[in-house]
């Protein structure tokens, strides 16, 4: 019997994954989340998803390509998301997207999964810990499922505001990332520096606190 590859597996649409392909990427997405990767062991998994190792060897190769798998399944989908949103912007007839409009677009996609189970809130744990793993995983992993995006909304950012110096509209999109990534890795934080007043349990309200601040700071000249 042949071994599947990574690259196949993503291959498969989601309602054609088996209910153990499943339990294996939903429990390395939540170990790998909490742990890391170099911190993960293989039978860690196994043991969560209630599958034996050799399964996951089986259907991912190795360890590395099982983390590819993870991150790819659920980074795609968000990157698919935010240009369908980027694209329904550029077709408006009303005119050309607005900062708000932009930053929105951007931003919702990811910080919705805050609020759609703990599965989702996993991968965004999982994706703002990128920069504390192996580089050699990471960097080619990130720049397949972003930088199209990333790049396109640079693009139009720079449109909205021509005004603005180029190279600042970079460092202002790549902090937004920061931004964002912050508060859904720890939204407890929040509430710990407001002694509770502040919390990030509403999704509208969360979106609407990170968005002021940024538009505020792309327009800035």
């Amino acid at each position: 019997m042949r071994k599947r590859s990574s690259t196949k597996l993503m291959a498969i649409s989601p309602e054609l994954r088996n209910s153990k392909m499943e339990r294996i990427l939903n429990c390395a997405e939540k170990e790998f989340a909490a742990r890391g990767y170099s911190a993960t062991p293989l039978h860690k998994i196994a043991s969560g998803a209630r599958v034996n190792q050799a399964l996951i060897s089986y259907y991912f190769g190795s360890k590395e390509k099982l983390y590819q798998a993870v991150f790819l399944r659920r980074g795609l989908e968000l990157t698919r998301e935010r240009l369908r949103l980027l694209d329904e912007l550029e077709k408006r007839t009303s005119g050309p997207p607005t900062v708000e409009d932009l930053i929105r677009s951007f931003l919702v996609p990811a910080i919705s999964m805050m609020y759609e189970g703990s599965d989702r809130r996993d991968f965004l744990r999982l994706q703002a810990r990128l920069q504390n793993e192996p580089k050699e995983i990471t960097e080619k992993l990130r720049a397949i499922v972003y930088d199209e995006a990333t790049r396109r909304y640079i693009d139009s950012f720079k449109k909205a505001l021509p005004r603005v110096d180029p190279k600042a509209i970079v460092w202002r999109v790549v902090m937004m990332i920061g931004a964002y990534l912050y508060i859904v890795s720890d939204a407890n934080r929040l509430r710990q520096l407001s002694n509770g007043l502040c919390d990030a349990d509403e999704q509208e309200e969360t979106i609407r606190q990170i968005s002021t601040f940024l538009t505020s700071g792309f327009r800035y000249p």
